[in-house]
């Protein structure tokens, strides 16, 4: 997969080459995403019950993942 092979080189690449370039902002941005996604769908599977537990409605879901929730 492109993005697995660009995120390897990415990461064994210094940042302040591509801090210039804005490439680096970039790569930032996508792997920002994915944790967003990840974190959506993780929570997206849990029960009404497994959230009840932890204190978080569904509608707090995308909240969370983007680091806005406040109780």
């Amino acid at each position: 997969m492109t993005l697995y092979s660009s995120k390897i080189f990415l990461t064994q690449s210094s940042p302040s080459f591509y801090a210039g370039s804005g490439l680096w902002k970039f790569y930032q941005n996508i792997r920002d995403y994915i944790q967003y996604r990840n974190t959506v769908r993780e929570l997206g599977s849990l029960t009404d019950r497994e959230l009840d537990d932890i204190g978080v409605s569904r509608s707090d879901i995308r909240a969370i993942a983007k680091g806005e929730f406040r109780r």
